[in-house]
């Protein structure tokens, strides 16, 4: 009898993470035909990243956060900064349609050499590297591991000291890389789709999401099992390299300038910006009234960093090498 209601309870439970499963597949095929692949593809190593190339010029490349994709580049400044200049942006390995196999190494280093190793297969030299939030992170481990491969470096809202896991983003601090797979199938979908909106808002604070912001800026491809996995890892990852070279921003020798929102609610500007103030060649602008979106809220600031960084660091000699 007990063994008979203990089979009934795992077949009930087998089938039920098979409904999961399914509908977390199906959600993750119509999210791809809604939202397809903007570029091509390059493979280096164990990656194969999808990016954007655009433009003539001199490069620019541009990284995006975590649970973001080169679409938020593309919605936004992309084609106004193509006009000038070739721009690269790229999904970062593990996101949007770029690949992270299982097991692969996921801190912030590696990642800028998995993006250094794409660069040099694409032929882009001396580039301007433009990095988001996580992406900016990704873009001081680029300066302080890869000394003079790029002319100069724009920060937006970056992740630049060890974060403080403060809610909602303490739920993806998710070690057990068991207890994220399971989640990306069962219930991290449903439960993407009931708090997305009141996510975004928080991110976007005190500004406001536009209302396409799910397709045109690539959002509902978060709604994928892969996608879910590695924001986990990114999560847990990200604060690695970090913590080891957060100190050091000062040993630095290229140009930078960084730009955050004074009412950034989703990284705390003095707490990040704190590590940066050693470097001898940083420009900080504060916008005051703006939030962690500032691509989507502020363009036109960013766009003229971007300019102001182009125009300025053409007329510096090159970054000597860090050691």
């Amino acid at each position: 009898m007990l063994g008979s209601i203990i089979a009934i309870i795992f077949a009930v439970l087998a089938l039920g993470f098979a409904g999961l499963a399914f509908y977390a597949r199906r959600v993750a095929r119509r999210v791809e035909r809604a939202v397809p692949p903007l570029g091509r593809f390059v493979e280096v190593d164990w990656a194969k990243l999808h990016y954007v190339d655009r433009g003539e010029g001199p490069p620019i490349v541009m990284i995006h956060g975590i649970g973001a994709n080169l679409r938020h580049y593309a919605h936004t400044i992309l084609d106004e900064v193509a006009k000038t200049n070739r721009v690269i942006a790229i999904d970062r390995p593990g996101c949007g349609y770029s690949e992270r196999p299982r097991g692969a190494d996921n801190a912030t280093h590696t990642q800028a050499a998995v993006i250094q190793k794409a660069l040099d297969k694409l032929g882009v030299a001396d580039p301007l590297v433009v990095g988001h939030s996580l992406g900016g992170s990704v873009a001081l481990a680029h300066a302080m591991f890869h000394p003079g491969k790029a002319r100069g470096y724009v920060l937006i809202a970056p992740l630049a000291a060890p974060p403080e896991m403060k809610p909602p983003f303490d739920r993806w601090y998710i070690t057990s890389p068991l207890r994220r797979w399971l989640i990306a199938w069962t219930i991290g979908i449903p439960m993407a789709m009931r708090y997305g909106p009141a996510l975004t808002a928080f991110v976007f604070a005190p500004q406001t999401p536009s209302k396409d912001f799910g397709t045109a800026s690539g959002a509902f491809l978060g709604l994928r099992p892969k996608a879910i996995i590695n924001n986990f890892r990114d999560a847990v990852a990200s604060p690695i390299t970090v913590e080891a070279i957060h100190t050091q921003y000062g040993e630095i020798d290229a140009p930078v300038i960084c730009l955050f929102g004074v009412q950034d609610q989703v990284l705390d500007p003095e707490l990040n910006l704190a590590p940066l103030a050693g470097m001898h060649s940083a420009e900080i602008q504060l916008l005051d009234g703006a939030g962690h979106m500032l691509l989507h809220v502020e363009p036109s600031a960013v766009t003229a960093a971007i300019r102001k960084m182009d125009e300025g660091a053409a007329r510096l000699p090159r970054a000597a090498a860090f050691l």
